[in-house]
């Protein structure tokens, strides 16, 4: 029996030292492993945060020339003064000529002047007046109302694009 239990103890002795080693192998592969995963991650990491940055760095919105909205306030009120000059200067110019050439055609009419030159003479006036203001008689176009309707179109135009934008949104988080 005890040469058994000597043998039982040996053979157990020796299991458990192979036992032990091929622990400690088994815990240096895997801390190789391990390290070498580590060392993997941390390039990759690496690689893909400076891929992101170089990405970035070139996406970054430059908006150096917003500087030069400040200038555009002042030439719009120039331009827009000369504007509203030049269309006054106009506006009298046409009128003094139309004037003139109305009073020319009352001086002909009132000096018996034949009634053929008379009828030239007042197609020529209409013919002129059309040329200068675009249109035959002084009165205002049938269209000179949507004048008048700009802002309104403009506010309907912006609704339009404002709910097509929430559409457009809801679309993409709820559908």
């Amino acid at each position: 029996m005890r040469s058994v239990v000597l043998k039982l103890k040996q053979e157990t002795d020796a299991r458990i030292t192979s036992l032990t080693s091929k622990a400690n192998t088994d815990e240096s592969k895997l801390t190789e492993i391990y390290n070498n995963i580590i060392e993997k991650l941390t390039a990759i990491t690496a690689d893909h945060i400076e891929q992101f940055t170089s990405a970035y760095a070139n996406a970054v919105p430059q908006f150096n020339q917003l500087d030069h909205l400040k200038n555009l306030m002042p030439i719009k009120e120039t331009l827009a003064s000369k504007a509203d000059i030049l269309v006054s200067n106009s506006q009298n110019s046409n009128n003094e000529i139309n004037a003139n050439l109305t009073s020319l055609l009352n001086h002909f009419k009132n000096n018996g002047s034949s009634q053929e030159y008379i009828i030239r003479l007042e197609k020529a006036i209409n013919e002129l007046t059309k040329q200068i203001t675009g249109r035959e008689s002084p009165k205002k176009p049938k269209w000179l109302w949507l004048t008048n309707m700009e802002p309104i179109l403009k506010i309907i135009t912006y609704i339009i694009i404002i709910s097509s934008g929430f559409f457009f949104i809801y679309t993409i988080l709820f559908k």
